[in-house]
């Protein structure tokens, strides 16, 4: 078994940290007012959190205001016998190599 780790790192305008909980909450916005620029249900945060979790993995957010946001899902996936000699060909990534 593998664990994959993936990201997405953008520099946008951050999550306020009192609005975290927010994030993961079905139906639910950080920003709900009526002036917002982007549209959305609320539910893709969600669902995308519950299909790691059914894959055995996870997703989380690391978020600082005004520099921008992280973030993270992990999938444990099954590697076939016939593939596995393989994977010692791809190169793993250090923290900074990305």
């Amino acid at each position: 078994m593998y664990e994959i780790k993936i990201f997405v790192k953008d520099t946008g305008i951050g999550i306020p940290r009192d609005k975290m909980h927010k994030l993961f909450q079905p139906f639910s916005q950080v920003d709900s007012s009526r002036t917002r620029e982007y549209g959305g249900t609320g539910l893709g945060l969600v669902i995308s959190k519950r299909l790691c979790e059914m894959m055995g993995g996870k997703m989380w957010v690391e978020s600082q205001e005004e520099i921008g946001s992280t973030f993270y899902f992990t999938l444990i996936v099954k590697v076939d016998e016939n593939v596995k000699s393989q994977l010692n060909f791809i190169p793993k990534l250090g923290k900074n190599d990305y």
